[in-house]
């Protein structure tokens, strides 16, 4: 499930291959953990915005800047 999206970062970020698979594996637990938190709590609002903002964490250009809104 990491090399995938590994791959696309490297291909789509021109990340290095070592950072795009730690991003990749970032990404897959951290929406690992989300699906469980989701399943466990019901609370389907606040995991799909927990989800949009570990996506676009991820999937971020390397240096571009942080979105600080609330």
């Amino acid at each position: 499930m990491v090399a995938p999206i590994a791959a696309a970062l490297v291909r789509d970020l021109c990340e290095d291959p070592a950072s795009a698979e730690a991003r990749a594996t970032l990404l897959v637990s951290g929406l690992r953990g989300l699906a469980l938190d989701r399943f466990v709590t019901g609370d389907d609002a606040r995991t799909d915005r927990a989800a949009a903002l570990l996506i676009a964490a991820a999937t971020r250009p390397p240096g571009a800047p942080h979105d600080d809104r609330r």
